[in-house]
């Protein structure tokens, strides 16, 4: 008997590299690109508004996804001017188009999608957005073809450096410092690849980034530039150590009880307005706790907030030189690696609440060693929505209640949002 074969369930054919076709817009990506939806695929459109309708062509299809480009937009939706001669270009931003309400609306987007996707439901507030010209730390590219040093933000999707003259997002000494650094780097016999730039109130702290140690001649130079474009301190970071070569200021960081000399390099909160909201509601959330402990605590942004609230704070830090810090300025500090050796049930049981602020990947281990502890609150920091929401999910199945998640918006015009949400425990672990 002969076999009839049954035709398969046939995919839409792919788009020619060079085709155009018609899109509408329906919603943002987590790039801040325009997302479509044509014959079952999903097409992304950069610098496209929801609700616009665009005329695009194909630049390349992988796994479904088809990277078009805008060639006219045919029903356009009020946009924003943006700030910078560089966007577009620079991928440091991809929002600058975005009006800010719509900017808004798009990071509470991501974090409540990434909520849902775990199963949970908090109230997602939008509470506090930085304006331009406060970034107070930013790392730069640096390239060194064609003969001359040239420092910015790598182009989206691409290893290409982005030359800025200027940078409005940053404050006016980083700005200032970023446009006198060419100079520099161009007479520096050791080639820098990346610098990291922060603004204290003391002054910019530099950090250049190279894979050897500058040489004498360098350091020379390095020590002159630093004198005369007035720099608290300068550091060289390389082979994962970073030495300080000129020391004009040491920087502190001034709390209402708690004041910290961060070593270079440390991390800061990107925005002074930012830190100043996270460290309220950690003070809000910790009140009448007496004993806290404050996991991943860098510099102790986070245990100043709990020292406010008159609680008792022991730092836990992977970093040596913060750990030093933390001590120098009083506060009991532990140097932990939390993610090989989280805190046990047993150590937190003294603890009426745990901060945390982990890096982007989360905090899995220590987030299983406390669901299963008996800690009554929990204040979690996260500049990642989805390894937040993964965590959060732990934490609430192990009977911790999930009211509210705060969306702070340091990082504007960017791809980057950060959050923070206070648990409470209603039945034991």
């Amino acid at each position: 008997m002969k076999r009839v074969r049954t035709s398969r369930k046939q995919r839409p054919p792919k788009q020619p590299a060079s085709a155009e076709f018609e899109v509408t817009i329906e919603t943002l990506g987590g790039e801040g690109d325009g997302l479509a939806r044509l014959d079952g695929r999903r097409i992304v459109v950069p610098n496209a508004l929801p609700g616009e309708h665009h005329r695009v062509r194909a630049q390349g299809d992988a796994r479904g996804t088809v990277l078009a480009e805008s060639v006219t937009c045919l029903d356009q939706r009020p946009r924003a001017t943006p700030i910078c001669p560089h966007f577009g270009s620079c991928g440091g931003c991809v929002a600058q188009h975005l009006p800010a309400n719509v900017e808004t609306a798009w990071k509470l987007d991501m974090v409540r999608r990434a909520l849902r996707r775990r199963g949970l439901e908090p109230d997602v507030v939008s509470a506090h957005q930085s304006p331009p010209a406060s970034r107070r730390r930013l790392r730069l590219a640096i390239d060194h073809g064609g003969g001359r040093a040239r420092i910015g933000f790598r182009a989206r999707r691409s290893r290409e450096v982005v030359e800025i003259a200027t940078c409005p997002i940053a404050t006016a000494p980083l700005e200032q410092a970023i446009v006198a650094l060419g100079e520099l780097v161009a007479t520096l016999e050791t080639r820098p690849a990346e610098v990291a730039l922060t603004d204290y109130a003391e002054g910019v702290e530099l950090v250049l980034r190279g894979a050897a140690e500058p040489m004498l001649a360098d350091r020379e130079r390095l020590s002159a530039w630093a004198e005369a474009h007035d720099l608290a301190r300068l550091g060289w970071r390389s082979g994962g150590v970073v030495e300080p070569v000129v020391v004009r200021r040491e920087p502190v960081l001034h709390w209402p009880k708690l004041s910290v000399a961060p070593p270079l390099e440390a991390f800061l909160q990107a925005t002074a307005a930012g830190e100043a909201f996270l460290q309220e509601r950690v003070t809000d959330a910790v009140a009448g706790a007496a004993r806290a402990c404050d996991l991943y605590a860098g510099i102790g942004t986070l245990s100043a907030a709990a020292l406010a609230a008159g609680t008792r704070v022991q730092a836990v830090e992977q970093n040596s030189e913060a750990v030093d810090a933390l001590a120098g300025a009083g506060l009991d500090a532990e140097q932990r690696d939390l993610d090989r050796r989280p805190l046990q049930p047993a150590e937190l049981a003294s603890f009426d609440v745990v901060i945390l602020d982990p890096p982007r990947r989360g905090a899995e281990a220590q987030v299983a060693a406390l669901a299963a502890s008996a800690v009554p609150r929990v204040v979690y920091v996260s500049c990642s929505p989805v390894t937040f929401a993964r965590d959060a999910a732990v934490l609430v199945a192990a009977g911790l209640d999930l009211t509210r998640v705060d969306v702070v918006d340091q990082f504007r015009f960017s791809a980057e949002v950060e959050l923070i949400g206070a648990f409470r425990r209603e039945k034991g672990p």
